[in-house]
C-alpha cells in the first residue's frame, strides 16, 4: 500500500470514530478523532503533491504540516477550483 494510501485509510478509520463518538455524547473524543483525521487527510494530499516531510528522517509532525502552509493553501485553492456548487 502507498504511503498515501495509508494516510487516506488512517483518515477514513479517525472519521467513522468522529461519528460514532458523537452519537455517544462524547465530544471530547469526537474532537479529537475528528482533529487526527484532518492531520491523516493533510498528509496524504501533501504527499499526492509530490511533497515530502521537512525533515525526513522524523517522519510527518505537526511542525511538519504547518511548513508547508503556503502549499496547503495552493492546493486547497486548486481543489477548489473542482467543487461543485448545487
Amino acid at each position: 500500500m502507498a504511503a498515501c494510501d495509508e494516510y487516506v485509510a488512517k483518515a477514513r478509520k479517525n472519521l467513522a470514530s468522529t461519528a460514532s463518538e458523537w452519537t455517544f455524547g462524547r465530544y471530547n473524543s469526537c474532537a479529537r478523532s475528528a482533529y487526527a483525521a484532518c492531520f491523516h487527510a493533510a498528509i496524504a494530499g501533501l504527499i499526492q503533491a509530490g511533497l515530502a516531510p521537512s525533515e525526513p528522517s522524523q517522519g510527518w509532525g505537526h511542525d511538519g504540516i504547518v511548513s508547508y502552509e503556503e502549499d496547503c493553501v495552493a492546493l486547497l485553492n486548486y481543489l477548489s477550483s473542482y467543487a461543485t456548487t448545487d
